[in-house]
């Protein structure tokens, strides 16, 4: 069942062809890397799945009410807000509500009653103790230090919080920023051990799409309990499925 369909869908940025009539479907279950030379598109194939760039011709569906959420390859920024408000942030509008109430109920001494009580009603409205307990359970097997500053932490974490803020609204699909080749096969560049926890946290079957590297080799994903296949995508602004 296709999520998410590319159309003939063409990108130029001035005289420069990125993308040229590019036909894609990703459906449940699906491990694409997409593999390609500097220029030749991947990112902006990318940014054009995820929405963040619309094509100048053709057309980009996704099926309604399907979930997409893209890792970011820069490291979160805000050093002031903390571990929970930015993993919290993956939920949209919802995050927000849910950052104040952990925010409230953990400020014992500046507590407002009143605007906890607000707070606490509209939480009920858009049904935020399950989104609170999606934040909490996430952080939880992340091992993420919820109160701690973001400026506290180093890189590693930090990539650990994206992951964390990636996840936690539960996506249909999954972008990813990177995969890396070495001697035992194709790796999830973003850390060790992150396939494992992806499974831990994904629902069964949801797809993920993640740049990768090299171009001359069959790849597929070796992590700590997996070897799973991946469907390599050619990018030379036609996309080229290789059989």
């Amino acid at each position: 069942m296709p999520l998410l369909r590319l159309d003939k869908a063409s990108l130029h940025f001035g005289t420069q062809v990125l993308l040229d009539e590019v036909d894609l479907v990703i459906s449940r279950g699906e491990k694409l890397g997409l593999l390609g030379r500097n220029g030749t598109g991947k990112t902006t194939l990318l940014k054009v799945l995820a929405g963040e760039l619309s094509p100048d011709s053709g057309e980009r569906w996704l099926r309604p009410g399907v979930r997409l959420a893209r890792l970011e390859q820069t490291l979160p920024v805000g050093d002031e807000l903390t571990v929970f408000d930015v993993v919290a942030a993956g939920l949209s509008g919802a995050g927000e509500l849910v950052a104040e109430y952990h925010r409230l109920v953990h400020d014992t001494t500046n507590t407002n009653l009143d605007t906890l009580a607000r707070v606490q009603q509209k939480l009920e409205d858009v049904d935020g103790w399950t989104l609170q307990q999606r934040v909490e359970t996430i952080i939880s097997q992340l091992q993420l230090p919820a109160d701690s500053k973001m400026g506290e932490l180093s890189g590693g974490w930090r990539r650990r919080v994206a992951l964390g803020q990636a996840l936690v609204g539960d996506p249909d699909i999954l972008l990813l920023p990177m995969l890396a080749f070495d001697d035992a096969g194709w790796r999830l560049g973003y850390g060790g051990g992150f396939y494992d926890t992806y499974l831990r946290l994904t629902r069964p079957g949801t797809p993920w799409v993640a740049l990768a590297f090299e171009t001359q080799l069959v790849p597929r994903i070796v992590c700590e309990t997996h070897d799973l296949p991946v469907t390599a995508i050619v990018t030379e602004k036609r996309v080229i499925r290789p059989g």
